[in-house]
């Protein structure tokens, strides 16, 4: 808490304020300087003149690094700073600084700072504690009259830079290495992405799906620019809570969409009579399609023995509406919504580029006539095509991942240096109450009865803390700190805060632009390699996980069947067990997860949100993930998670309804062929060109879980409610396994 004294309006001399200890201003019991503007004849709260445990009962001080700044246009003689006994004091040092007005001689201005900084020499060389001092705030200021009438002083806590680790932890990013990372990763995709356009080059003519138009595709980029801004142009906090909650809602409805969308799509195919395996392998994937979303309906709406129901039991829903609202709003926080959302933009347009190319590619292809070199062509550019497009895909994920690991590490190092601040407030508070009682001791008479006899209730809150963290306003830092601060003020008190806390001085907050130097440049090849291995790792993935489930759950169901006695096997029969085939299956099994599980540790994709905030590359920024991962205990809370489905319900929703209602109506003939192979095209580009938009959310999701596994204090401080949620799954996936 912080309280200010009566400053006396009778001019007085200088070097009386200095001798003068019955009058100086008194430090709080949590080292934070004291002085006040108010009027003498009302009586003053004020902790050193009031008792210690009374005063903090009636408002506790918060455990924050605070400056006070207090403008005095009317004083004629300013009082000076009385300095706490240093070498008692190991915590955080007290920086003052002093301005004087156009009255005061330059003769007693020098001499003034010349004694202060004579005592205060004396009483560095005398300190053996870890505190340190800087000088260079005591010099004098008497070389010239300043020329402003308005004076001000202030007083910092900051603390020691010894007491700062700087390699502990690599909560910000490092200097840009000098070699881009996974330079061969560029090399060669810079030289086989061109030949994805040799067929258009060798064979000129087109397959009948030339013919058809690119109405869809471009309908299908101008609706994901629109839905773009619902997403990612709400700013943080409270303020855009309405639109977060309106786009959590619509993937919600999206998800409700495909469990109707997705069966008249197969009923559509179905319908065409086309016969081939090629078509029928369509049909059976929409199917299963079909059935999966179902599922996961009915996983989402499940609430105990009920369907469909609302109230408190609506937990699933819930969980996954504040995860999505808390990825927005970190998203927000850490990027400027309006400079991202144009990045985006910018993206689905070299989207729609890529994909028209791979589309004129694809048809150039299917019109060779011999099948060796149609079938190879074809291979050629769905492998190619699939890379150019994922390119682009893994490049926005590249951004939002680094925004939002970024944030969390900000937050991270804030708490360690409140951290370190509280323990120095802790270890130093002794001192500083014997040096408060002395100064108090030293006072002529006793308290008077106005400080004695005045009610507590009588005086508000010296703070008044705001809903939220991390808001970025500068008015709010005004009124924490007591005093209404002019645009100038206010802009030099911002300026000065950056340097409060040790390493935030130092670092600026990476901004789009900052990740865009760095996506273009030293980290291009990790988001290629992440392109082309990102995808595969995460199916492989869920692959052996579900396997891995299914035998767990067949050998429980064995054991509870069939609890007989077995025979004990008298000698080495290892070598006929060996043979049989159910041995020789399981043992291929265990060499086909071992090699698995390391294919997925060095190609997972949840690495990007250390490529994008550390520089690394990209093997070795996903090896370190998943060991925070493994340690954290959520791999199978990332693997049952489905907000990354139903990011994706609202792309195959969108490209359904387009397929359905667009798509067929561009055909100039009635070739049931043509129409199924059109419907194919349109349904992939659709459902690509708005998987672009949302891989954004889907990617910050996914860092949301990093960054859980690296630090749970930063999520438990900016979202309670999903860490707490989080951990209680965490905790009960262990207990399953056990």
């Amino acid at each position: 808490m912080s309280s200010f004294n009566s400053i006396p309006e009778e001019p007085m001399d200088l070097n009386e304020y200095v001798s003068n200890d019955e009058n100086s201003n008194e430090f709080s019991s949590d080292g934070d300087y004291e002085d006040d503007d108010s009027h003498s004849d009302v009586p003053f709260f004020a902790d050193a003149t009031l008792d210690l445990e009374e005063a903090q009962g009636i408002a506790p001080t918060p455990d924050l690094t605070l400056r006070q700044t207090l403008q005095t246009p009317d004083l004629k003689r300013l009082k000076s700073v009385e300095l706490p006994n240093i070498a008692s004091t190991p915590g955080p040092m007290l920086e003052s600084s002093m301005t004087t007005t156009n009255n005061l001689q330059h003769e007693t201005n020098q001499e003034a700072s010349e004694n202060l900084n004579q005592s205060l020499n004396e009483t560095l060389d005398s300190n053996t504690g870890d505190s340190q001092y800087s000088q260079e705030t005591m010099q004098s200021n008497g070389n010239g009259q300043q020329e402003a009438n308005n004076r001000s002083f202030t007083v910092n806590a900051i603390h020691g830079e010894n007491n700062i680790s700087y390699t502990n932890q690599p909560t910000y990013r490092p200097r840009p290495p000098r070699r881009p990372r996974d330079a061969k990763w560029t090399t060669t995709f810079l030289i086989v992405a061109p030949m994805l356009f040799l067929p258009s080059l060798f064979h000129s003519k087109s397959h009948t799906v030339y013919h058809s138009s690119n109405i869809p595709v471009f309908f299908a980029t101008i609706l994901a620019i629109f839905i773009a801004r619902i997403f990612y142009l709400s700013k943080g906090a409270g303020e855009g809570e309405d639109q977060r909650y309106l786009a959590s809602q619509l993937l919600i409805i999206a998800n409700m969409a495909t469990c109707f969308i997705l069966p008249l799509l197969t009923l559509t195919f179905y319908n065409l009579n086309v016969h081939g395996l090629f078509y029928d392998l369509i049909v059976i994937a929409l199917a299963y399609l079909t059935l999966r979303d179902i599922y996961l309906f009915a996983k989402i709406f499940r609430s105990g023995s009920s369907f469909l129901r609302e109230g408190v039991n609506d937990g699933e829903r819930a969980f996954y509406r504040m995860l999505v609202n808390a990825s927005l709003d970190i998203l927000s926080r850490s990027c400027r919504c309006q400079s991202f959302y144009r990045v985006v933009v910018v993206t689905l347009f070299f989207q729609w580029l890529v994909l028209v190319g791979i589309r004129k590619a694809w048809e150039a292809a299917m019109s060779y006539h011999t099948g060796f070199g149609q079938y190879f062509w074809v291979s050629v550019v769905c492998f190619l095509g699939y890379w150019a497009a994922s390119v682009q895909i893994r490049f926005l994920s590249y951004l939002a991942c680094g925004g939002v690991t970024s944030w969390f590490a900000q937050q991270s190092a804030l708490m360690e240096d409140m951290e370190i601040m509280r323990r120095q407030d802790r270890s130093g508070s002794v001192a500083r109450k014997e040096t408060m009682q002395s100064a108090i001791l030293n006072e002529n008479g006793s308290i008077s009865d106005a400080y004695r006899d005045v009610d507590a209730s009588a005086y508000s809150m010296g703070i008044e803390f705001d809903e939220g963290m991390d808001d970025d306003y500068g008015d709010d830092d005004g009124i924490m700190m007591g005093a209404i601060m002019s645009d100038s003020n206010e802009k030099q008190y911002l300026d000065e805060n950056d340097a409060t806390f040790g390493r935030l001085s130092n670092t600026n907050s990476p901004t789009v632009k900052a990740f865009l130097k760095t996506a273009l440049g030293i980290s291009f090849g990790s988001i290629v390699h992440c392109a082309l291995m990102g995808a595969a790792a995460n199916v492989l993935w869920s692959f052996v996980r579900s396997v891995d489930w299914i035998l767990a759950s067949s050998s429980r169901f064995a054991n509870r069947r069939f609890r007989t006695y077995q025979g004990m096997n008298i000698g080495d029969d290892s070598n006929s067990q060996r043979g049989t085939f159910r041995e020789r299956l399981r043992l291929k099994w265990q060499s086909f997860r071992i090699k698995s599980k390391t294919f997925v540790r060095n190609h997972n994709d949840l690495g990007l949100c250390h490529v994008a905030a550390y520089y690394k590359s990209y093997t070795r920024a996903a090896n370190d993930v998943l060991d925070l991962i493994n340690a954290s205990g959520i791999e199978s809370t990332i693997h049952e998670d489905i907000s990354v489905h139903m990011c994706a319900s609202i792309s195959k929703a969108i490209a359904g309804l387009i397929v359905i209602f667009i798509g067929q109506s561009a055909t100039p003939e009635n070739d049931h062929m043509i129409i199924c192979e059109i419907m194919v095209i349109t349904f992939i580009m659709v459902y690509i060109i708005v998987y672009t938009m949302m891989e954004p959310l889907k990617a910050s999701i996914k860092a949301v879980y990093v960054c859980f596994a690296q630090n749970h204090q930063s999520l438990s401080q900016a979202f309670p409610l999903v860490y707490h949620r989080l951990e209680r799954i965490s905790r009960e996936n262990e207990s399953n396994i056990v």
